[in-house]
Parts: structure tokens; C-alpha cells; sequence
């Protein structure tokens, strides 16, 4: 049987083809199939982390992605068409995840981002600055218990992650396909899994 391997170790799955670790340097073609077979993917990796019902009143999950594809390197440049496209596979990943709370930047793509999952879950995305954050830390800590999207960016993913416990994970600029989730269970020491989504067939 095959597995979906992430920074915790690995997950059982026999349709484990659907999650593919992969890098690319043209705009993905995003197909229905991939948004099936991600959101199928995340629908059970939720189940699977947070098990019986009693235990997932206890913790949540923090869903952390990087913005889309953008239309260039001025720092406060939009999504561009791959990008847009990226959010909507993003929001058909995630629409059955259990979401809580939307967090974004300041910076417009991250809310471009998050803007079709927002729209189906009827949620209005939190802005928390670039800058700050500490801040967003402190807050996730406090809403351990509820199942959370943050939306960021390429160079402060990792400091985030440091904040949460989980190491200072870093991951290569080309790279737009990464989710991780994290997991503050119990008040032990927090887990990572890192998984590819919506990425080329």
C-alpha cells in the first residue's frame, strides 16, 4: 500500500497517487480530476488526524499555505491567472476541512487567496500585517481548538512554523503547491505534516 510521507511521518493510502511531490516551473494545469482527488486526500487526512469525536473537541488544525502564482516580484503584485486558479483548488481542498477561521496579510494576494474558500464557508478572512507575526502565533495558540487556513508567504512561512514548534521548515521560492498542517494537540509537542496539492498531473 502506498503512503503520503510528511515531516510526522507517514499515512497510509492506497490512492496516495493523487498527492504527488513535485516542482515546476510553468503555471500548473489544474484539472477537475486534481480537485477531486485533493480534497478526497485532505477529507481523510482530517478524519484520520483528528479521530474520534471526543478527541477532536480537544485540538484542532492549522491549515498553512503560501499565496498562488503572482503576476510578478513587485511586493505588492496580484495573483495572476495560475494563481487565481490555484485558489479555487485550494477552496474545493479545503470546503470540507471543518474551517473556523481564515487568516491573512496585509498584502493582497494572500486575501485573493483565500477569497473562494472564504466565499463557501460564508467567512470573512482575518487580516493579521506580514509583519507581525508573533501576533498571528499568539492567536492560533488560542484557537487551538478550531480548524484554521492561514495564508502567508514564502519568507515568513518558516518563522511561523519555528513559533509554532515545529522547526524552522523552509521550502525552495519555485514552490507554490505546499500545505502543511499543524498540530497543537494536547498541549505535547506539536506535529507537522507537509503535503503537495493541486500540483501537475
Amino acid at each position: 500500500m502506498a503512503s503520503i510521507r510528511g515531516e510526522s511521518g507517514a499515512l497510509p493510502m492506497s490512492f496516495a497517487h493523487d498527492v504527488e511531490c513535485c516542482c515546476y516551473s510553468e503555471p500548473p494545469m489544474i484539472t477537475k480530476k486534481m480537485l477531486r482527488g485533493s480534497a478526497s486526500i485532505l477529507a481523510l487526512f482530517v478524519a484520520l488526524a483528528l479521530g474520534a469525536p471526543a478527541l477532536a473537541q480537544d485540538h484542532g488544525l492549522i491549515f498553512l499555505v503560501r499565496h498562488g502564482e503572482k503576476v510578478s516580484e513587485a511586493e505588492d503584485a496580484p495573483l495572476n491567472p495560475a494563481g487565481e486558479k490555484r485558489a479555487q483548488c485550494l477552496a474545493q481542498t479545503l470546503r470540507d476541512a471543518n474551517i473556523h477561521a481564515i487568516y491573512v496579510t496585509d498584502v493582497a494576494r494572500t486575501q485573493q487567496m483565500a477569497a473562494p474558500l472564504a466565499k463557501a464557508l460564508n467567512l470573512k478572512p482575518i487580516v493579521i500585517p506580514k509583519k507581525n507575526i508573533s501576533g498571528l502565533v499568539q492567536t492560533l495558540k488560542q484557537a487551538r481548538r478550531q480548524n484554521i487556513l492561514v495564508v502567508n508567504h514564502w519568507d515568513t512561512l518558516p518563522d511561523i512554523f519555528e513559533q509554532l514548534g515545529v522547526g524552522k521548515i523552509k521550502f525552495d521560492y519555485s514552490e507554490f503547491d505546499r500545505l502543511f498542517i499543524v498540530s497543537l494537540a494536547g498541549g505535547g509537542h506539536p506535529s507537522l505534516t507537509a503535503l503537495h496539492y493541486c500540483g501537475t498531473p
